[in-house]
């Protein structure tokens, strides 16, 4: 099951460049919340590495789990400092090569023009009274473990409650809330800000990190103990924090920490 899970869920987008062509391309796993930055950042990102760089986006618990199972990858970019630290244990990271990069904020989206929740309080009234709602399946998305976080705190749970659907991935949590398939959508807060530009969605509530159940969204690079290409995958690593990312950053709704 945990692999039909994976080969249905990781709906890998792969990015290859002919430029910058010095030797073999970079193999970069990344959060599939990051393929817009990235995908921007890229020829910028090749130029800095000296060669191409190819890239895998997916959820944070889909690369772990292809990384445990042998896939080859020079670097990995989780959304959860959960599966960095689950990679460091099982399979090994270069340790002085892992760095905070990005920050994100947990936010619950509605149809456009929905009205915003004041408070806790108000959010759990409409989570009540909604038809249903979804969050990113936590067994493979990092976006579902910190949703379970809140929920518990609203004592909201997927056990107790029928009506949460589940995305394999943000992306599809997001597809689920504009189109009216799920009434709410707890998304990342660079995904809301993406739907809410194209007019798709509206933003009803934004966590603090206060309200994170003592888990703050943070995204983590590190280059991997058996990538094959490490020099130019600490130059890649290393990239992810000069001015021109994290403007980029920045502009797509993240945060730096």
């Amino acid at each position: 099951m945990v692999r039909a899970y994976i080969i249905i869920g990781i709906a890998c987008v792969i990015l290859l460049s002919p430029a910058c062509g010095k030797g073999e391309a970079l193999v970069v796993f990344a959060a599939a919340s990051l393929q817009d930055a990235f995908t921007e950042l890229q020829p910028a990102a090749e130029k800095a590495c000296e060669r191409s760089i190819a890239y895998t986006f997916a959820g944070s618990g889909i690369l772990y789990q292809q990384l445990k199972d042998g896939a080859v990858a020079d670097v990995l970019v989780s959304s959860s400092i959960y599966y960095m630290d689950l990679l460091a244990e099982k399979i090994a990271i270069v340790q002085d090569s892992r760095i905070a990069i990005l920050g994100n904020t947990l936010t619950v989206i509605g149809q456009p023009g929905t009205a915003p929740a004041i408070g806790k309080a108000a959010l759990r009234g409409l989570l009540d009274a909604a038809s249903n709602f979804a969050i990113g399946n936590p067994r493979f998305v990092s976006l579902g473990r910190y949703t379970e976080n809140v929920l518990r705190e609203l004592e909201l749970t997927r056990s107790t409650n029928g009506r949460v659907l589940l995305g394999d991935s943000g992306g599809q949590v997001v597809q689920f809330a504009e189109t009216g398939a799920a009434q709410y959508g707890f998304v990342f807060g660079s995904d809301a800000k993406i739907s809410g530009d194209r007019g798709k969605s509206s933003i009803v509530y934004r966590f603090s990190d206060a309200e994170m159940g003592g888990e703050s969204i943070i995204y983590m690079a590190a280059v991997l103990g058996s990538a094959p290409r490490k020099s130019p995958a600490r130059k890649f690593v290393e990239f992810l924090r000069n001015e021109e990312a994290r403007y980029v950053f920045i502009n797509e709704g993240f945060r730096i920490p």
